[in-house]
């Protein structure tokens, strides 16, 4: 079992860069660029808490997290890519032929250290099928009985696809028409499907796409996720640097001239990923999203891609496109020290009470039911 050290500052981080490049290959959501963008760009500065596992003088795991002070849980920490970003299939970064010793070796850390003062675990965007984060979940509660309190996230929800003779995606028979109308409509010059060619391109999408988004929520009485500054500096930031690798891209569709939907994906060797996607609501009976969503699969396909991974969010539109679940899950986990199972009874006591005033007059008990 390896040494675990902390690391506290980002200039710490970039001597391990290449090791976390080559532990993370198969990871996209966890990878150095993606991580190291999030750093970047979320206020986390002075709060990072990086774990690292070292083995004969190399590194082989890494478990990225950062501390937040919050009122019921104390100091908590989070894993990197949380919050406002939502990446998803978060968690352990490791050697995947030695996962289940090096996630024993961060709880034993996590557990006994004298160096890290923590109140509670919160874990977003953790995938139930995941190997080191099922070893790591067992090992706490192995150690630390009901210590690890896991709810259902929303899952993500992927498409397999399968080429028909032309080299797209074969669709259901709703959706193939709706393609084969929407190919009509590029012949005639109507639709127009397009993904940038450089970073500057790239970025100019983005800002179409922005506008997009943000007027389909405002539209609605909501602020769009692109009125958060870091979260509008983190998907630029994620173009500028992985752009070039082939990485990240961006995807728009225009109607008429007119931009109707544009996305911002990341891509690896077998999957393409739709991060995030909006609609202009200026076009709602084109149904630009279903389009697009349809000519992402077959960009997937001509780019040697077997899946295409819709990501984070239950809309009812994946299931209608095909799409599988793959349930994710958050966990809470106290700390076995005296503010951790403090912090534990505050946080299920304002939880109760919470959900006590949620509910009906005509279900809450009387003072009669109460005395008998």
């Amino acid at each position: 079992m390896g040494q675990v050290r902390i690391l506290t500052r980002l200039e710490e981080l970039e001597a391990i860069a290449s090791d976390w490049r080559l532990l993370s290959s198969h990871k996209r959501t966890r990878s150095w660029e993606f991580q190291r963008c999030w750093l970047e760009h979320f206020p986390c500065r002075d709060s990072l808490r990086i774990l690292v596992s070292e083995s004969n003088g190399r590194v082989d795991g890494i478990l990225p997290l950062v501390e937040e002070r919050r009122l019921w849980t104390g100091r908590t920490l989070v894993n990197v890519g949380s919050g406002k970003a939502c990446l998803d299939d978060l968690g352990l970064i490791a050697d995947p032929s030695n996962l289940v010793d090096i996630a024993k070796g961060f709880v034993d850390f996590l557990l006994r250290t004298p160096d890290l003062h923590w109140d509670y675990l919160l874990l977003e965007g953790i995938r139930t099928e995941d190997p080191g984060m099922r070893a790591f979940a067992e090992e706490f509660t192995r150690n630390h009985a009901n210590a690890v309190e896991r709810r259902s996230d929303h899952s993500c929800w992927a498409i397999d696809l399968h080429p028909d003779q032309d080299g797209n995606h074969s669709w259901s028979k709703r959706l193939r028409s709706l393609m084969r109308k929407a190919r009509e409509e590029h012949k005639r010059g109507e639709l127009e499907f397009h993904i940038a060619s450089n970073v500057h391109d790239a970025l100019t999408d983005l800002d179409v796409m922005e506008s997009i988004h943000q007027a389909r929520w405002q539209g609605r009485g909501i602020h769009g996720c692109f009125s958060s500054e870091p979260f509008a500096n983190f998907t630029k930031g994620l173009l500028k640097e992985t752009f070039e690798a082939g990485a990240t891209f961006m995807a728009i569709l225009r109607w008429k001239g007119k931009p109707a939907a544009g996305a911002i994906c990341f891509r690896d060797t077998e999957t393409l990923y739709v991060y995030l996607a909006s609609m202009s609501p200026d076009f709602p009976k084109e149904k630009p999203g279903w389009k697009l969503n349809g000519y992402l699969a077959d960009y997937a396909l001509r780019q040697g891609c077997k899946r295409l991974d819709l990501m984070r969010g239950d809309e009812e539109y994946k299931q209608r496109m095909g799409a599988i679940p793959y349930e994710q899950e958050k966990w809470m986990i106290a700390s076995p020290r005296f503010w951790g199972r403090l912090h534990r009874t505050l946080y299920r006591t304002a939880r109760e009470i919470k959900h006590f005033m949620s509910m009906p007059a005509a279900t809450l008990p009387t003072p009669e039911a109460a005395i008998n």
